[in-house]
């Protein structure tokens, strides 16, 4: 099949009508024609989801709006393609946290409350079993980011910019909040609102939030949680930015309204990166150590239970021994995943080499000789 005609996995699936027809009118209508199948499957599907919308909303927004977010997240940051969906898989085997599913953050995200077996139901059937860009597993009941559920109740996401890619600087701002103020507290509403319904739903327990995107939001997520703790991974800067090309590559290729030129996605994502970690190098003293942890991706993997236990301790969490078989059986699991091999090419060397200094002064890589 051809990739334009690939339509259910287009995030604007679980988006409202007005939202679809907003972000229209901030693109000025330019979506190519080869993808006209893809905007109407999900203008089609907005408007067959919109009652299920509606009948959440009656039962439970007052609800989530007065939820109480009894303790401050985790958060889980650090750039694409560095480990964390790994991280946050076994993180979330200690049941003493909660979490958002799939079904909470991808097109059912806005019903999923009002409707759970249902949502469960219908990712399970749209989304393929593996990610395109790594093989990863995914279902309705795996962890995954609150940013795709932005993208559901408002045109702030940096996920927007796969979308729209002609667009690319008007949502990857939203990863670094460098917006106009209005559409800060646009930001701002949706995504505690994202947050106390995750709440809800997992009963009020302390919430585990992995978010790349928020690498570089560490000081308004510091003003909305003051006591929030941290967990920073980062991987060989080389293999990141190579990884990194196959994910903005076929994410777009499912997402995608627009065409685009490879050369300036490949420029974005050298300057996307450089932003967040700009932005994280200023406001990384603002966390409180005993709330900090950094991490690297090649430790991790070398010894992922030390790893898990060490962040549990560093973190004052709690369940490291009640969970520790349940890390052990997952890591296990693990054991058979073929991860992709990307070749480091001379290309990619001289790229990174020129454009990622900070993270080779950050994290204490070496370059290639």
């Amino acid at each position: 099949m051809k990739k334009h005609w690939i339509v259910t996995k287009e995030p604007l699936v679980g988006s409202s009508t007005s939202n679809i027809i907003r972000l229209l009118f901030e693109n000025k209508f330019r979506v190519h024609p080869k993808y006209f199948l893809r905007l109407h499957f999900a203008l089609f599907m907005s408007i067959f989801f919109m009652p299920f919308r509606m009948i959440e909303r009656i039962f439970f927004y007052r609800k989530i709006k007065k939820t109480k977010i009894a303790e401050d997240p985790i958060f889980i940051i650090g750039l694409w393609r560095s480990g964390s969906t790994y991280l946050n898989s076994l993180l979330a085997k200690n049941r003493n946290y909660g979490y958002p599913h799939f079904a909470d953050t991808f097109f059912t995200t806005r019903f999923s409350l009002a409707f759970p077996k249902l949502a469960d139901k219908m990712v399970d059937r749209f989304l393929p079993e593996t990610r395109p860009f790594d093989n990863v597993k995914i279902s309705s009941e795996k962890p995954a980011e609150m940013e795709h559920s932005l993208i559901s109740y408002y045109s702030c996401s940096f996920t927007d910019g796969m979308i729209f890619p002609r667009n690319f600087w008007k949502y990857a701002n939203y990863a670094t909040l460098d917006v106009p103020q209005r559409k800060r507290r646009k930001w701002l509403k949706w995504y505690l609102f994202n947050i106390k319904k995750i709440t809800y739903k997992e009963k009020g327990k302390k919430l585990i939030l992995k978010n790349p995107s928020n690498t570089g939001r560490i000081r308004t997520l510091l003003e909305l949680f003051p006591n929030a703790k941290f967990i920073h991974i980062h991987r060989n800067p080389y293999y990141t930015y190579a990884s990194s090309i196959n994910l903005h590559t076929k994410a777009r290729e499912v997402f995608s309204l627009q065409k685009w030129d490879e050369k300036e996605m490949k420029d974005s994502i050298l300057k996307l990166y450089q932003n967040i970690y700009e932005q994280y190098s200023k406001d990384i003293s603002l966390i409180p150590k005993e709330n900090f942890i950094n991490i690297s991706y090649e430790e991790f993997l070398k010894n992922p239970i030390s790893t898990i236990e060490k962040i549990h301790r560093k973190l004052d969490l709690i369940g490291f021994k009640e969970y520790k078989e349940a890390f052990q059986e997952y890591i296990q699991e693990q054991e058979d995943y073929k991860p992709n091999i990307h070749q480091i090419t001379d290309e990619i060397v001289k790229v990174v080499d020129a454009n990622y200094d900070y993270a080779f002064e950050l994290f204490g890589y070496d370059k290639e000789k």
